[in-house]
């Protein structure tokens, strides 16, 4: 038996090719494999400046040409934190060359770029357009799964454009249920899941919960949701449901809605697809 070596070569699961990359308040770029340690670098900025408050800082990002920019915008003060990536080559005579980005770049930076468009900042600004287009709605899109040990039925979604009036219905419905588990979902931007199980462990009820925005259209669309947020409120709704004194779910907080009737978390429309 004998491959060719094209079946034997696996592509990488993140781009380790060479990037040259040059970081907020250094004088001096660096090569490294792939731009990951800038993200990092990003990510602990941004957790430092949003400490108290995670709308006080925006996300831009131009890669609309190279290199590539990624910025911090404190909206506190004047000050901006810029990082630049661009994918280079070594050559032996003459050294580091400028390259576009091959294919299997641009697919790993788009995969990125979803990372950083949902899940680092509230505000992000990508090419010169907000991420949320202004007269855009935000809101929670949830939608209803029930699954059994044989099928998986997609029940329909209910939309909340009110934080306030999401949170105090996602309380509610806690309240009447026995066993939940929330965690984020590892394959939609913006997302956690939360599981009712049932007594006999066969039937799982599931509300799969994504931050949107409504745009004029009535077009529903993934809206960013930082994960240190999210984290929060995965912590929060897997610890509330056992422990009363824990903290609030971390969602509309400050909002006032008690002069609105609180709607059942329930479906109210047959299921519409995101974009």
């Amino acid at each position: 038996m004998s491959l060719a070596i094209d079946e034997l070569q696996v592509e990488p699961d993140e781009d380790d090719s060479l990037w040259y990359i040059t970081s907020p308040r250094t004088y001096k770029g660096r090569i490294d494999n792939g731009y990951y340690s800038a993200i990092d670098e990003l990510r602990k900025l941004i957790n430092s400046l949003s400490v108290f408050n995670e709308d006080t800082v925006s996300l831009i990002i131009d890669d609309s040409k190279l290199p590539i920019k990624v910025t911090l915008n404190p909206l506190f003060d004047d000050q901006e934190y810029t990082w630049t990536l661009r994918p280079v080559q070594f050559n032996e005579i003459k050294g580091i060359l400028w390259t576009e980005l091959n294919d299997w770049q641009k697919c790993c930076w788009e995969e990125q770029l979803k990372t950083l468009k949902y899940d680092i900042a509230n505000q992000v600004i990508l090419n010169g357009s907000p991420v949320v287009p202004e007269g855009s709605k935000l809101g929670f899109y949830v939608d209803f799964v029930k699954n059994t040990t044989t099928t998986s039925k997609h029940q329909g979604f209910k939309f909340f454009e009110s934080d306030g009036v999401f949170r105090a219905s996602l309380v509610d419905w806690l309240e009447q249920q026995k066993m939940i588990s929330c965690n984020e979902s590892w394959t939609a931007p913006s997302t956690i899941v939360v599981s009712n199980f049932s007594d006999d462990d066969e039937d799982i009820n599931k509300i799969i919960i994504t931050r949107v925005s409504l745009d004029k259209s009535g077009s529903f669309h993934d809206a960013p949701w930082p994960s240190s947020i999210k984290k929060k409120v995965v912590d929060s709704i897997n610890t509330w449901k056992y422990d009363k004194n824990s903290k609030p779910i971390p969602i509309g907080i400050g909002e006032n809605c008690f002069d609105e009737i609180i709607p059942v978390m329930e479906p109210e429309h047959q299921l519409e697809t995101l974009t």
